[in-house]
């Protein structure tokens, strides 16, 4: 295994990584985390319209109905995740 532009010391068979590697251990684990909540947030909405259409409530093609619903919940959850992300301007700025 081959580790670039990264400095690693050994102290009593603990290997230790540099900060560059938790920075990407922590850049997975937010993307991980986004995408968890878009899939969760996405499905939330496609039961509800689901429940709506098996009720009566709305009369429309199931299939589009959850379709819609789970893409559009799905890729706003991705959509705050990228603005929250790294921004280019903060409330402290």
């Amino acid at each position: 295994m081959e580790i670039k532009s990264a400095k690693i010391t050994t102290a009593d068979n603990l290997v230790v990584i540099s900060r560059k590697n938790k920075e990407h251990i922590i850049k997975k684990n937010y993307w991980l985390f986004i995408l968890n909540k878009a899939f969760r947030t996405g499905l939330q909405s496609a039961i509800s319209l689901y429940l709506a259409q098996s009720t009566g409530i709305i009369n429309a093609d199931i299939w589009e109905l959850v379709g819609v619903a789970f893409l559009t919940s799905a890729l706003s959850v991705v959509q705050n995740g990228l603005e929250q992300y790294k921004p280019k301007t903060t409330f402290e700025d």
